[in-house]
């Protein structure tokens, strides 16, 4: 049953990227150095470019039995959002998988821990700049970087407007959302990210944040120095007491935010985006704050039962919603990759999958930690022009699709079901002059597939394993017209008629859009 696989899921041993980096990254040197000496794919190797942490994170996506782990944390690694490209190409492939091991952690822990831990990694204190964050020096005209101040609170937390438990907005006497927070408010929770600095036990707070200076593998530490004293004036008349030390500081502000009644219905809104639907009722955004604010034992912030609820909630598993204009949403290009690796259980003999997919976010402007801003890939209440603004709904995930990527994921569809090619995963192969070899070849297991002949019964398979039943009958037909046209020559290739058939699922709308 759905709820005990749950369970079972929650409870299962989470599958960490960086153990997988460390094993894919010997393997590569080995074949990078035995006997052939240095190439340039090589030197990145060896000063641990970024494109190996894409290798760990797909090499763990395919083997990993905690999939719904998984799963969520790459939902949430949308929702706190730190990105590879300002870090350049070298030598961060090991602190982006320690940062994503804090979805894999957390993402199905406890909120405020998750929020504490993503604070006070040095990726992130670079990326939203409270690394090396002083204290107020008036007469060097030094005052405290506000940057992530702002993002906790509007990105990681409680939103630009006050929000009721369903996540609509709050109004005043005279009709206006009220703002979260004001300027005033950032600048009290600058003060409390101060002071953070290299985690290693001999740095030095102000170290210039270089992979050869700083140990970005471990947690930022408080230099106390650096930190600004005094109290903190925080949202809600809340105040952080002078005379604590700086990281006692920050797991108040931490635990306030927490505890903030928009802190629930916000990130549990972004969650049912991410996982279920673009337009929950607020019924539903409702019912799953309730689950943060309490699940069941007096816990706040456990995203175990968040989850669960969203995903067992009546709108996520009643047919009823399914004819409801509201309902659905786009896949995401990683989630149509990833659904047709393991829809037709794609594997190799050697059990590697060390995907450099860098093609992919050319093609179709998406890959794991790899958003262009902090605001994600796409904007949670971004609308299409057409009828979806017309009805004022949202499609996040339309962002993405234009007639650049639209007709790419139509090529890549072709690569995918015609052209045998699924992952670069011979790119160091490739680098040193070699094929890659015969067992490390990744292919589809679609024999039950190629033995059907009958059209009917190839396609009530693949709208099963596709479309979830949703495969409409002017769809069908048109794919059924298809395959009936095969000429002999081709008819009576099966691989050709099975790859025709998913090629021509997967560009309609009946996959594309998840109901």
């Amino acid at each position: 049953g759905f709820e005990a696989w749950i369970d079972e899921q929650i409870e299962m041993e989470p599958t960490y990227l960086l153990p997988e980096l460390e094993i894919a990254m010997a393997h590569l040197s080995q074949l990078c150095y035995d006997g052939n000496g240095p190439f340039n794919i090589c030197d990145g190797l060896e000063n641990g470019a970024a494109q190996y942490f894409q290798a760990a994170w797909w090499q763990a996506h395919m083997i990993a039995p905690d999939i719904l782990r998984q799963r969520i944390a790459f939902a949430l690694s949308q929702i706190f959002v730190v990105s590879g490209l300002p870090f350049g190409t070298n030598h961060f492939a090991f602190p982006l998988s320690d940062y994503y091991d804090i979805f894999m952690e957390h993402g199905l822990g406890n909120y405020e821990d998750l929020l504490m831990a993503i604070t006070l990694h040095p990726i992130m204190g670079v990326y939203l700049t409270h690394f090396n964050n002083p204290r107020t020096l008036p007469e060097e005209n030094i005052r405290p970087d506000e940057n992530y101040a702002r993002e906790v609170m509007q990105l990681f937390s409680i939103g630009l407007f006050e929000l009721n438990p369903d996540g609509s907005k709050k109004l005043d006497n005279e009709g206006n959302f009220i703002p979260t927070y004001d300027n005033d408010d950032i600048k009290e929770f600058a003060k409390v990210f101060t002071g953070l600095g290299n985690g290693a036990p001999d740095g030095d707070f102000g170290t210039p944040p270089s992979p050869f200076l700083v140990d970005f593998m471990r947690p930022m530490r408080m230099y106390e120095f650096w930190h600004e004293p005094g109290p903190k004036y925080l949202l809600n008349d809340f105040v952080v007491p002078a005379g604590q030390s700086g990281m006692q500081d920050i797991a108040m502000a931490i635990n306030h935010l927490t505890h903030h009644p928009n802190t629930g219905p916000f990130i549990c809104h972004r969650l049912i985006q991410h996982l279920v639907k673009s337009n929950p009722s607020p019924a539903y955004i409702e019912r799953i704050s309730s689950v943060f604010a309490d699940n069941g034992q007096g816990v706040r912030g456990d995203l175990g039962a968040v989850v669960k609820a969203i995903l067992l909630d009546p709108e996520a598993r009643d047919c009823s919603w399914l004819e409801e204009m509201q309902n659905g949403k786009l896949r995401e290009p990683i989630g149509r990759y990833t659904h047709i690796l393991k829809a037709f259980r794609y594997s190799n003999e050697t059990n590697r999958y060390y995907n450099d997919p860098f093609w992919f976010l050319g093609l179709q402007q998406q890959l794991p930690l790899w958003a262009p801003s902090v605001f994600n890939f796409y904007l949670p209440d971004f609308q299409p022009n057409g009828p979806i603004a017309e009805a004022d709904l949202v499609a996040p995930e339309f962002q993405l699709h234009n007639t650049a990527t639209s007709i790419s994921y139509i090529n890549i569809l072709n690569f995918w079901t015609f052209g045998g090619f699924i992952m670069d995963n011979g790119f160091v192969y490739e680098s040193i002059g070699e094929e890659l070899p015969e067992e490390e070849l990744i292919r589809p297991q679609i024999g039950d597939l190629l033995g059907w002949e009958n059209t009917e019964v190839l396609l009530d398979e693949l709208n099963l394993v596709l479309c979830h039943g949703r495969l409409s009958n002017s769809t069908r037909a048109i794919v059924q017209t298809a395959l009936d046209q095969l000429d002999d020559t081709f008819g009576a290739i099966p691989e050709l008629r099975v790859g025709l058939a998913v090629y021509l699922i997967m560009m309609s709308p009946d996959y594309t859009v998840l109901r």
